[in-house]
């Protein structure tokens, strides 16, 4: 197991070139915590789905003392980390979100809250659109799902592309992911994990406009979806499951 001094420092590099692909991450982080609160589950159970290096779950727990968080993900390096450095207030669970029992996996049937930032665009459509049926039934009523990712606006993309130009044109050096990992390539620590990980896991890199989301989504049978949060191509999109007192009164 990594140093847990090892693995903070090993979340501040993750964190920093994050950056460089989602420069408002922390302001989409925030409200996505607020939505959290919204709902009342900063005491409750929270899920950080492809929760990697735990940046979600370190935000959760520092902001909310008493919650509980589970992390899942799949790639052995990002939870080596996470397991260094948010354990053991975190349950870190391995399961892959590609295949459909993932959650066989998780410590608990169900859930207040489903979180994840920039990593669903792995998962190509027609996978995406499964998972979000999945992650429905381990809502609880009253519970949110939250996803916080690149997704730009319908129509509104030539001004979303000359946006992100000059964004980049105003930006320092680049910190990459690539660089990151030429840089976890090297660490030693790490010589174990990686070789467990292998080649690499492959991502689809698809990134839909906030509409698909909130279709699929209520195609998934939320009950209300929608975007809490936008800035240019980047978007928190939120979904409801209704109590029973809801429903009744719908």
């Amino acid at each position: 197991m990594l140093e847990p001094a090892v693995a903070e420092e090993l979340q501040r590099t993750w964190d920093l070139q994050q950056e460089t692909y989602l420069p408002y991450r922390e302001s989409a982080f925030t409200a996505l915590l607020d939505s959290v609160e919204a709902v009342g589950a900063e005491h409750g159970r929270v899920l950080d789905l492809a929760g990697g290096t735990g940046s979600l779950s370190r935000r959760l727990t520092r902001r909310f003392p008493g919650i509980d968080v589970t992390l899942l993900d799949l790639d052995p390096v990002l939870l080596a980390i996470a397991s260094a450095s948010v354990a053991p207030t975190v349950n870190v669970v391995r399961a892959d979100l590609g295949a459909g029992d993932w959650v066989a996996a998780l410590p608990y049937d169900s859930y207040d809250a489903v979180v994840t930032a920039t990593s669903l665009h792995c998962l190509p459509p027609d996978r995406l659109r499964v998972l979000y049926g999945e992650i429905r039934q381990v809502i609880a009523p009253g519970g949110l799902f939250c996803n916080a990712d690149r997704m730009a606006e319908d129509n509104l993309a030539t001004m979303t592309a000359r946006l992100a130009v000059r964004r980049e044109e105003r930006s320092g050096p680049r910190h990459t992911w690539q660089d990151w990992w030429k840089g976890i390539a090297s660490d030693p620590r790490l010589a174990s994990v990686l070789r467990e990980r292998g080649s690499g896991l492959t991502s689809a890199d698809w990134y839909p406009p906030g509409s698909w989301h909130m279709r699929s989504l209520a195609d998934a049978g939320f009950d209300e979806a929608g975007v809490v949060w936008r800035r240019e191509e980047q978007a928190v999109v939120a979904a409801m499951v209704a109590t029973g007192a809801d429903a009744s009164a719908g």
